[in-house]
């Protein structure tokens, strides 16, 4: 019958002007707790003391922080990074004690 199905995007993504097409991933720092939304000015900036990836907001975890618009943590002085390369959210310990994950 020559209908079509629009499918709303999802938190973290949006529809540049809506319409046909695929959804987009809010650039690194960056993220929206919207659905359907159809800009990529929907996408905000990722306040300090959290990172964003994905489009999704997350805070940072203990014995780390991050500046504003930022997509990963950094660990805090008199923590140690113990997190293997690519893997977020960032792992910090006190330096000199056993590693420790802190989950999401």
């Amino acid at each position: 019958d020559g209908s079509r199905v629009c499918e709303a995007c999802r938190p973290g993504s949006y529809k540049e002007g809506g319409g046909e097409g695929g959804c987009v991933e809010c650039a690194p720092g960056r993220y929206n707790n919207a659905t359907a939304a159809y800009s990529s000015t929907s996408c905000l900036i990722c306040p300090a003391g959290s990172y964003c990836s994905h489009g999704e907001e997350r805070p940072c975890p203990q014995g780390s922080n991050s500046p504003a618009n930022a997509s990963a943590c950094e660990c805090l002085p008199g923590y140690s990074d113990e997190t293997p390369p690519g893997v977020t959210p960032v792992e910090c310990v006190v330096r000199g004690l056993e590693v420790q994950v802190f989950d999401l």
